[in-house]
């Protein structure tokens, strides 16, 4: 134990410093913005010892019963937006490589863990927090950045945890009123003088009003397709292959 003492006052020593570097980042990111952080850790569904809640999620399944789901989500910001309440929601991870959302698992059911918090903030039982407008994945830990000593005269301060997820483009200047005709500091979506705000959507995440209702609509009609497989007891072996990735 005294052997390891030193080893250990080192990670606790570094995990702090993480926490820290991450917390003036948050900041930076809400001044740039008109969100700021209103719940933590809230619940929905029946989740136990849960201190702010959103109440019940629950979607009609096509033969008569009802899908309740339970969860938590790690932070939900609000901003007042033209005279109304409008909500933003933000997933931690602990690394850059799981913070990314990627088409490709959205369509297949591999990932809707961002739609889904959007669903259940849509069915809050508190009107305040139902207009929700986006949800994104932000990293804790980043690495370092490479460079020479050569470019470090020329380098400017980076932003190491841009959050990535996906939007109602219509809301940008509400998350980032920097972002004029260049990348957005804090989030993946850029605004062009050709385009404005909607771009590639394999880059950027500015959706389009409809196509972002598109996505939560069909978010949905996924999840229920999947419980109803678990229902009929399918059990088939279907490993999916994505590129170069399996299971």
């Amino acid at each position: 134990f005294v052997s390891r003492r030193e080893h250990n006052a080192f990670i606790i020593s570094s995990a702090g410093q993480v926490l820290e570097d991450c917390v003036l980042e948050i900041a930076q990111m809400t001044r740039a913005g008109l969100f700021r952080p209103k719940l933590s850790e809230v619940s929905f569904g029946r989740v136990k010892d849960s201190r702010d809640t959103l109440g019940s999620f629950e979607l009609d399944l096509p033969d008569g019963r009802v899908l309740s789901l339970d969860g938590k989500i790690d932070r939900l910001d609000m901003a007042q937006v033209d005279g109304r309440s409008v909500s933003l929601v933000f997933d931690y991870k602990r690394s850059e490589h799981r913070a990314r959302f990627e088409w490709s698992h959205f369509y297949h059911g591999l990932d809707l863990q961002l739609p889904i918090y959007m669903l259940a903030a849509r069915s809050a039982s508190s009107s305040e927090y139902k207009n929700v407008i986006g949800a994104f994945y932000m990293p804790i830990e980043v690495a370092p950045e490479r460079t020479t000593l050569a470019e470090l005269p020329g380098k400017t301060e980076r932003f190491s945890r841009k959050a990535k997820g996906l939007f109602d483009g219509a809301f940008f200047q509400a998350l980032d009123r920097t972002a004029e005709s260049k990348w957005s500091r804090f989030y993946n979506f850029y605004v062009s003088s050709k385009e404005g705000q909607y771009g590639n959507y394999s880059r950027s995440g500015a959706l389009k009003p409809g196509d972002f209702q598109a996505v939560l609509q069909f978010a949905e009609r996924k999840v229920v397709e999947l419980v109803q497989g678990i229902l009929s007891g399918g059990i088939d072996v279907k490993p999916y292959r994505l590129r170069q990735k399996s299971p």
